[in-house]
């Protein structure tokens, strides 16, 4: 027990004699190290500057300004052996603060911002003095900074950019700035709705300027965008648009919208590419695959257009107009082929004299039809026989297309089912190897 109650007494008479801060020693501090103090001289020859950026959140990266908008602090420390006292002389006083009247500090500029180059901080901003003479700077700021934006795999794209701290007026020989972590500090980072923050470095370099050299910082920050968005409003019409573009051949001639219809989409298309386009920053360094992709389903429906009014010339043409030599040989030679093309047999409403229905069955295949006018041509027309005789003999074959089976309508339905396979082909073929191409290249 006496030897508890002495060290008692001792903790008591340490606690009751611990010095209590007084603004009097603190006045004593200031006016022992500012005495003779000279803010315009630096504290040695050559002053290593330490800088650490701590980010609370990306406000905005605009990809048609091509600018990036940041809100944090970079916090600096130097040494200043000017600045020094002990701490049991002045009441264990361990920090005092100055302001930019009656301390150096090192001239420091954002020199990628895209409004007015300014000297970092603000001349109401403390510093914080250790008794070692350290000295802790921390300006805030909101940092719009330039940032060169590739749009190549938008909407999947990832940007690079960068805070970039240079110091202004002293050389790399008098200030070195370096940094104090190898990393920008992101704890009280707060998440982007648009914005991915998924990597960020620190990195030094040097400036030149007429033969001097300038110390440099780099705060890079790696972000990707966030895609369900853009997926949902940008890419999906897109793809959607495309698909209908393609429906345009299986719309019927005689309903009078094809061309409306075709029309329409080409509208569409033309919206969302001016949509797109000024979002885009006007540079010919990247080029979108979106926009590509875009141009080219934009393309495709040109084409339908022009191949429709084709389609509905050939249409129009009055009953019994003979199909064009050429036509002929195009739809005989590959197209009913290709699309498989049979008029089925056709059954025709005809009111008989006693004003009952009855339904007459035609069977219009081709190779009925083409054996029906052999057989009329040989037995009404046996003088053609000697002229395909002479033709024959003369080098010349008898025209095989005058037993063509299908007028004009016909015809162009043949072109309508084949223009409707074949834009249904490339536009997966490009809307696949689009989104093929956009996963890939993005990672």
């Amino acid at each position: 027990m006496p030897r508890f109650g002495v060290i008692v007494i001792i903790l008591s008479f340490v606690v009751c004699t611990r010095a209590v801060f007084s603004t009097a020693d603190a006045n004593n501090i200031h006016t022992a190290v500012l005495t003779n103090y000279n803010f315009l001289v630096r504290p040695s020859d050559t002053v290593t500057v330490r800088a650490e950026m701590s980010v609370l959140n990306i406000n905005d990266v605009d990809i048609r300004a091509q600018m990036m908008s940041t809100s944090g602090w970079i916090s600096f420390y130097w040494t200043d052996s000017r600045l020094t006292w002990t701490p049991a002389t002045y009441g264990d006083i361990e920090y005092i603060y100055l302001d930019t009247t009656g301390i150096w500090k090192p001239e420091l500029v954002v020199d990628n911002t895209v409004g007015d180059i300014e000297i970092l901080g603000s001349s109401d901003l403390l510093f914080r003095v250790k008794y070692n003479g350290g000295v802790k700077w921390d300006p805030p700021g909101v940092y719009e900074t330039q940032c060169e934006i590739d749009i190549t795999w938008y909407p999947f794209d990832k940007q690079k950019c960068s805070i970039e701290v240079t110091s202004w007026g002293f050389i790399s020989d008098h200030v070195t700035l370096e940094h104090h972590v190898t990393y920008v500090n992101t704890e009280d980072y707060v998440l982007n709705g648009e914005w991915n923050l998924i990597k960020n470095e620190i990195s030094s370099s040097v400036l030149l300027e007429e033969g001097e050299t300038f110390s440099q910082l780099l705060f890079t920050l790696q972000i990707e965008r966030r895609a369900g968005y853009y997926i949902l409003n940008v890419m999906f019409p897109i793809v959607l648009v495309a698909v209908l573009t393609t429906m345009t051949f299986l719309l019927p001639a005689d309903s009078g919208e094809k061309i409306s219809y075709i029309l329409t989409i080409l509208l569409a298309l033309a919206v969302l590419l001016t949509l797109i386009a000024d979002a885009m920053p006007t540079t010919s360094l990247h080029t979108s695959a979106l926009g590509v992709f875009l141009s080219i389903t934009l393309g495709y429906a040109t084409v339908a257009i022009i191949i429709t009014v084709l389609i509905l010339r050939i249409q129009v043409k009055p009953e019994g107009t003979k199909v064009p030599r050429w036509l002929q040989r195009v739809c005989s030679g590959c197209l009913v082929k290709l699309v498989c093309y049979r008029k089925d047999n056709v059954i025709e409403l005809q009111s008989t004299s006693n004003g009952e229905d009855e339904h007459v069955k035609k069977e219009t295949n081709i190779k009925k039809i083409m054996k029906e006018k052999r057989q009329r041509k040989s037995s009404t027309a046996a003088w053609k026989a000697d002229d395909d005789t002479v033709k024959e003999s003369d080098g010349e074959k008898p025209d095989v297309y005058d037993d063509f089976p299908y007028n004009n309508k016909d015809v162009a339905e043949i072109i309508d089912h084949f223009f409707f396979y074949l834009f249904a082909v490339l536009n997966l073929l490009t809307t696949t190897l689009f989104l093929m191409v956009l996963g890939i290249g993005s990672q």
